[in-house]
């Protein structure tokens, strides 16, 4: 979404970015890879012997359950880690289009049309930064700790109610037929 938010600003570098071979490499480089990672913990966690049948977590997330094993989930807990890491080179990619497009914003001459080029972009930025501060937050630390159930459960609603529920606000907040309609309101 980002990379769409920079070739809509920036139409010249359609050439540069939209080779359709490219784009399909991405996309199932993004797609195998999350495949991948989210199988090969699956069949991990598979393996485990568990201590009790509740989990204390709305619903079955991998840490929750990594915690109620009775076994040694030392390695497991690293390889969580290690790929959850991957949120950040997701983030990285999502703010470096940012900055391009802030950069894209600059060059505009026209008052009207840098805020109309920086309201469409800045809603998809705040739920960006939401969503994956959240999952940072709630993914990218150790399993064993304490207090870890209630505050990834706490984190757990911002990410799976919280941003969705405002996706459409935000989105809608930026249309004209709204916004007349809020002006038109009677006091």
């Amino acid at each position: 979404m980002c990379i769409d938010r920079y070739l809509a600003i920036c139409p010249h570098s359609i050439t540069q970015l939209s080779c359709v071979r490219k784009q399909g490499v991405d996309v199932t480089g993004a797609w195998m890879s999350s495949f991948v990672t989210n199988f090969v913990l699956s069949v991990l966690i598979m393996k485990l012997s568990f201590c009790d049948n509740e989990i204390n977590h709305f619903f079955c997330d991998s840490g929750p359950v990594v915690r109620n094993a009775c076994t040694d989930t030392t390695s497991l807990q690293l390889f969580m880690f290690l790929s959850s890491c991957t949120l950040f080179f997701s983030f990285f990619i999502a703010t470096l289009s940012y900055i391009f497009i802030l950069l894209a914003i600059s060059k505009i001459k026209s008052v009207e049309g840098r805020k109309r080029v920086f309201s469409t972009c800045s809603s998809h930025a705040l739920v960006v930064t939401i969503f994956y501060g959240s999952c940072m937050f709630m993914y990218v630390k150790p399993v064993q700790y304490q207090g870890a159930d209630e505050y990834d459960k706490t984190v757990a609603i911002l990410n799976t109610v919280v941003v969705p529920l405002i996706n459409p606000y935000i989105y809608t907040l930026r249309n004209n037929v709204i916004w007349n309609i809020i002006k038109s309101r009677p006091k």
